[in-house]
């Protein structure tokens, strides 16, 4: 097992794409990682601060976000005429989420994760 210091929006980024493979799935293997995933910080955190934050409006919104971005992939599968920026603009989209995230929660953090190539 690899641990890495990680800045903690990636952290709940992880979290709501575990959860959204898992309301996709419901397999169990996605479940499991759900929950580990959601220990591990839990365990770091606090359980009252990660409720607060699984709560949030910005996680609701990086959840949906990532949701999207998964029906969206699912989609070109299918229909490979669509272009690629869409997908490029839900990531970024993605990216402010998890950068408010972690301004509102984790504004002491000294990992933050940096995006490049956009205005």
């Amino acid at each position: 097992m690899i641990k890495l210091q990680l800045d903690e929006a990636f952290c709940f980024d992880l979290l709501s794409i575990s959860e959204v493979k898992y309301n996709k799935t419901k397999n169990v293997t996605a479940f499991n990682n759900f929950l580990q995933i959601k220990s591990e910080i839990s365990n770091q955190i606090n359980e009252n601060t990660l409720s607060t934050i699984i709560h949030s409006t910005e996680y609701k919104e990086l959840l949906n976000c990532n949701e999207k971005i998964f029906d969206l992939v699912d989609e070109i599968k299918i229909n490979y005429k669509l272009p690629a920026y869409i997908v490029d603009n839900l990531n970024y989209k993605r990216f402010e989420l998890k950068k408010a995230l972690q301004e509102k929660f984790f504004q002491k953090s000294l990992i933050k994760e940096e995006k490049f190539g956009y205005k």
